[in-house]
């Protein structure tokens, strides 16, 4: 973050230059965008790749667990469709690359209410 990287060779065919982006799921904290009191926003970024959540109903996704944080074990690869997910106890609800966004409705920063059994 906050630097660069200048190569300092000579090129030729066939010389490449390979980049590996941190990949992985994890919640970041949007405060600018809370849109409940008492109810922080998160969204999900996977690597350097925005999520957004697709859903019919509600932006609203519940957790066992005792922090947003405890969603990310409830996410499930959908088979046959890399970097989509569905959500374990969360029906109708699946997080896809935001730039795949078509004309669902979604959001990119849902509440995620905890405790919920």
């Amino acid at each position: 973050p906050s630097s660069y990287l200048t190569p300092d060779r000579t090129w030729k065919n066939g010389h490449a230059v390979l980049l590996t982006p941190p990949a992985g799921c994890k919640l970041k904290r949007y405060p600018d965008v809370d849109k409940m009191p008492n109810h922080p926003t998160y969204g999900l970024e996977d690597g350097p790749i925005l999520m957004a959540m697709a859903c019919e109903k509600d932006f609203r996704l519940t957790t066992p667990g005792p922090t947003a944080e405890s969603h990310l074990a409830q996410l499930k690869p959908k088979p046959g469709a890399p970097l989509h997910f569905t959500i374990d106890g969360n029906d109708g609800h699946e997080w896809l690359p935001y730039w795949q966004v078509a004309h669902q409705r979604f959001t990119c920063f849902p509440i995620i209410d905890t405790n919920v059994a």
